[in-house]
Formats: C-alpha cells, sequence, structure tokens
C-alpha cells in the first residue's frame, strides 16, 4: 500500500508485493527519503529502463498522488496499444495514454462523483510503455492494453486486457 500525508511523505505498507511475472518480493526492513520540495517538480534522472517492476509501478501512483489537487476517491491510467497484433510489434506499437480520477462531492456542480481528466506527461507516458513492453514480454500473450487504478488509501491494481477483453494478471 502507498500513503501519502498532506505535507508529501510517502509511506510504503507492506511485506510482500507480487511482480509483474507472478514472482512474490518480500521486503524487510524500512525505507526513508530525504527530498525537499521544489517549485516546480522535475522527472527522475534514473533512466527508465533501468527501472524495476516496483520503481515503475511507484512512478505511476505518486505521479497521481502529486497531480490530483482535489478529494479523490480513485484515478486510473490507461495505456493502449494500438498495433499490438503479435509479439514482435511490441517493440515499436503506437500507443496512446490516458488518464482521470474520480472526485467526491462538489458543491460547484452538486454532483457526489465526477470524473475528472488527468494530463499525462511523457515521462509517466514511458515509464507505463515500460511497464507494458516488460510484462508483454513475460507473457504468453498479446495484450491490448494496460489499466493501472489507485484508491486514495494507496492500494492499486495493474491489469492487462488482450484483444477480445480477457483479464491477465
Amino acid at each position: 500500500m502507498i500513503k501519502l500525508d498532506r505535507c508529501g511523505n510517502v509511506e510504503l505498507i507492506g511485506t510482500d508485493i507480487l511482480t509483474l511475472d507472478g514472482q512474490v518480493v518480500t521486503f524487510d526492513g524500512n525505507v526513508a527519503y530525504d527530498i525537499e520540495s521544489a517549485e516546480s517538480a522535475s522527472e527522475p534522472s534514473t533512466a527508465i529502463t533501468q527501472m524495476n517492476e516496483q520503481e515503475l509501478t511507484r512512478q505511476l501512483g505518486q505521479f497521481l498522488y502529486s497531480t490530483i489537487n482535489d478529494q479523490w476517491l480513485s484515478a486510473t491510467i490507461t495505456l493502449t496499444c494500438l498495433n499490438a497484433h503479435t509479439k514482435s510489434q511490441v517493440t515499436g506499437s503506437t500507443y496512446i495514454c490516458t488518464a482521470f480520477y474520480t472526485c467526491e462531492y462538489h458543491p460547484e456542480t452538486d454532483m457526489k462523483i465526477e470524473d475528472k481528466p488527468v494530463t499525462i506527461t511523457p515521462f509517466i507516458q514511458a515509464v507505463f510503455e515500460q511497464i507494458f513492453t516488460t510484462a508483454q514480454a513475460k507473457s504468453k500473450k498479446i495484450w491490448a492494453e494496460a489499466v493501472f487504478t489507485i484508491k486514495r488509501t494507496g492500494r492499486f491494481t495493474l491489469v492487462f486486457n488482450d484483444h477480445d477483453g480477457q483479464l491477465s494478471l
């Protein structure tokens, strides 16, 4: 689970994490980061291809937490592969990346639930494409899209759908 408080502190809670290839990784010990806030956020310097699956998915969650300045219930990023019909096409594939969040009550519209778009940065799209291609390389299926959803509590899911709309975890 990922928790973010109002001061921007991130807390990762859990001992076992399931990787994209179905292996369980156990964390033993605390992880602490001392990061000072800047006027504008810059993208991490670590090359995306050098990040492991946990670092990549953490980037997606942290992006949503830092981007949404509203009360929200859940947020979703979807990566759709437009031309993945064979394993060899995945590397040169074209992607569309979209995101939205579901917010709570808004007095100005008197609506209890409302979806609002999130603007995806090129870095976050590249992170999600790396997750997709890494997972695709480890799978026997050809996936058409990946959907990352995170709840305000920090719980997230990452689901891959094939061309027939079938789920793969």
